[in-house]
C-alpha cells in the first residue's frame, strides 16, 4: 500500500514537471478541452498554448500563440508569433511577429509584422492586410490581396494575386497564376509551369521588374535570403502533421498495445523510465556481443531488428502519452483514455515543447524513454507468458 500511495503522488508530479517546466520558465498559459474560449477581458501575459476541438482566442496575447484544433479562431492581437494547425483556421488579430498556419480552410485577415508561412487546401489573405516580411504559401487554391513588403513564393494549384508585392513573386504551380487589376509587383515575376499561358495579367497589372517563365523541368532559382527560414517553418508544420497522422495510425492499428503502453507509462513513469534507459543502452551492446559468435549471429540480428522496430514504434507514442495524461487530469478518470482529440492535443504540445532549446529537448528525450520503457516491459511480459 505504501508503494501505491507513493506512485500516486509521484506520477502527476513527475509528468507535470516534464510538461510544465518550460512553461514555468517562460510564464506560459496552457489550455485544452473540447471547446476553449478565451474572452476579450482575459489578458494573457506570456506565451499561450491551446489545443481542443473548437478554439476561440478573443483576448490580446503578450507573447506567442501556439494552437491546434478542429476549428480555430484567433481574433485578438498577438505581440509575437502565431502558430496554428487546424481543420478551419481564421486569423483576424494582428501579429507582431511571424504567422505559420496549416489547415484545410485558412483565412488571414490581420496584419503581420513578420512573414507568413501557410499550407492549406484553400487559403485567403484578405484585402487591407499588411505583411511586413515574405509570404510562403502551399495550397490548392490561393487568393492573396493586401500588401506584402517582401517576396511571395507560391506552390500548389491555382493562385490569384490582387494586391501589392514589394519584392519578387516566385510561383511553382500546377495550374494558373492570375494577377488582378489592382496588383503591383515591384520586383520580378518568376513562374514555373508546363506552358507559358498559365500566367494571366490584368489590364491594370504593373510589374516593375522582369517576367520570367521557366518550363516545368527547369529549376526555379529563388533569390531570397529569408527563404531558408520560411522552409524551416514549413518543415515544422509538415513534421507536426506527419507526427499526428503517424500517432493516429499506430493507435488505430495497435489499440490494445497502445492502451497498455500508455497505462503502464502513466501509472509507473519512473519504472518505465528505468526500463527505457536500460533498453536504449544495454540492448545494442547485447546484440553486438551475440554477433561475435557464429551461433549467435541470427539471434543478434533478430535483436537488432526488434530493437529498431521498438525504437521506431515507441517514438510515436510520446504525444499519445502526453494527451492521454492531460485528459485524465482534466476529466479525473481512473485510467488514461486514448481518443483522437487527446492524440491531437498531446502531439501538438510535445511538438511545441521540443522546440524549446535544451529544456525542451531534455523533456522530449525523457518522455521518449518513458514510452520506450513501457513498450519494452510489455514485450518482455508477453515473451515470458509465451515461455510458460
Amino acid at each position: 500500500m505504501k508503494t501505491i500511495n507513493q506512485n500516486r503522488v509521484m506520477i502527476p508530479t513527475f509528468i507535470a514537471f516534464l510538461l510544465l517546466a518550460p512553461a514555468l520558465v517562460w510564464s506560459a498559459t496552457i489550455q485544452a478541452g473540447e471547446e476553449v474560449i478565451i474572452s476579450e477581458d482575459q489578458q494573457i501575459e506570456g506565451n499561450l498554448y491551446v489545443a481542443g476541438g473548437n478554439i476561440s482566442i478573443n483576448s490580446s496575447v503578450d507573447g506567442d500563440v501556439y494552437t491546434a484544433g478542429g476549428n480555430v479562431l484567433v481574433a485578438g492581437a498577438v505581440s509575437d508569433d502565431i502558430v496554428v494547425a487546424g481543420g478551419s483556421v481564421t486569423v483576424l488579430g494582428n501579429s507582431g511577429g511571424d504567422v505559420r498556419v496549416a489547415g484545410g480552410n485558412v483565412l488571414i485577415a490581420g496584419n503581420i509584422v513578420g512573414e507568413l508561412i501557410v499550407a492549406g487546401g484553400s487559403v485567403t489573405v484578405a484585402p487591407d492586410v499588411s505583411i511586413g516580411g515574405d509570404v510562403v504559401a502551399a495550397s490548392g487554391q490561393l487568393s492573396l490581396s493586401g500588401t506584402v513588403d517582401g517576396d511571395v513564393s507560391l506552390y500548389g494549384g491555382v493562385a490569384t494575386i490582387n494586391g501589392q508585392v514589394g519584392g519578387n513573386v516566385i510561383a511553382n504551380l500546377e495550374d494558373k497564376l492570375t494577377f488582378g487589376n489592382n496588383s503591383l509587383v515591384a520586383g520580378n515575376v518568376i513562374y514555373r509551369a508546363k506552358t507559358a499561358d498559365k500566367l494571366s495579367l490584368g489590364e491594370n497589372t504593373v510589374v516593375l521588374g522582369e517576367i520570367v517563365f521557366d518550363e516545368v523541368d527547369a529549376p526555379v532559382r529563388i533569390e531570397n535570403k529569408n527563404s531558408g527560414a520560411g522552409f524551416v517553418g514549413a518543415f515544422l508544420v509538415v513534421k507536426f502533421a506527419i507526427s499526428l497522422v503517424s500517432a493516429l495510425v499506430i493507435v488505430w492499428l495497435f489499440r490494445r498495445f497502445s492502451t497498455d503502453l500508455v497505462t503502464g507509462a502513466v501509472q509507473s513513469p519512473l519504472r518505465a523510465l528505468g526500463y527505457g534507459l536500460v533498453t536504449l543502452v544495454v540492448t545494442p551492446v547485447a546484440a553486438v556481443l551475440l554477433l561475435v559468435s557464429v551461433l549467435g549471429i541470427p539471434l543478434g540480428l533478430a535483436v537488432f531488428l526488434v530493437y529498431g522496430l521498438l525504437l521506431l514504434i515507441t517514438s510515436l507514442y510520446g504525444g499519445v502519452l502526453v494527451g492521454a495524461w492531460i485528459s485524465q487530469v482534466i476529466y479525473k478518470t481512473s485510467t488514461p483514455i486514448i481518443t483522437w482529440k487527446n492524440v491531437l492535443t498531446g502531439v501538438f504540445l510535445l511538438s511545441v515543447i521540443t522546440l524549446i532549446p535544451v529544456v525542451g529537448w531534455v523533456v522530449g528525450f525523457l518522455i521518449f524513454l518513458v514510452t520506450l520503457g513501457s513498450g519494452a516491459e510489455l514485450l518482455l511480459k508477453k515473451w515470458r507468458m509465451q515461455q510458460q
